[in-house]
């Protein structure tokens, strides 16, 4: 007989995943602050609208991966072992 179990979401769970977005969002946006704080860095207002955009575009995918990942723990446990997935690939 095959049981399966979800992960459940703790405190330091629910901190752990926004410390992890927290950093990918400063990640995904340190191309923006430093365009916006350096003056010396001249671009049109077309190539920073792009720059703008695919950073938005980073983040949200890497964000969408990482809860993905995260939520998507599953534990089967077998008749002989315990069977730990993902699913993320």
């Amino acid at each position: 007989m095959n049981m399966v179990f979800r992960s459940q979401m703790d405190l330091f769970f629910s901190f752990l995943l926004i410390f992890v977005i927290m950093i990918l969002a400063l990640l995904s946006f340190f191309p923006v602050l430093q365009i916006q704080i350096s003056s010396k860095i001249n671009i049109g207002t077309q190539i920073h609208l792009v720059v703008i955009l695919v950073c938005i575009a980073v983040f949200l995918l890497s964000t969408a991966f990482t809860l993905w990942t995260f939520l998507s723990i599953r534990y089967v446990f077998l008749d002989q072992f315990l069977l730990n997935s993902r699913r993320a690939f």
